[in-house]
């Protein structure tokens, strides 16, 4: 995991939506994380999101990931 954090409260926007959410807001996270380092292979981000029954028990957690995007990696991911 590079980056946790949480969609804002309010009523569930259903899946669609809060995955919109979460890719957006992963990719911007992320792309400013490995703006000073950028990394030396191809990465793809990936993520979870929170499902409705966690977003009615008030978890809006989400979880930003870095993956290999072709090959093992060939060095550390983190600068």
């Amino acid at each position: 995991m590079i980056v946790k954090t949480s969609l804002p409260a309010g009523a569930w926007p259903g899946q669609e939506k809060a995955g919109r959410q979460v890719i957006d807001r992963c990719e911007r996270l992320l792309t400013r994380f490995f703006k000073r380092n950028p990394p030396s292979q191809d990465l793809r981000y990936t993520s979870l999101s929170p499902s409705e029954g966690h977003w009615k028990s008030n978890v809006r957690t989400v979880l930003c990931f870095v993956v290999a995007g072709r090959g093992p990696l060939k060095r550390p991911m983190m600068p």
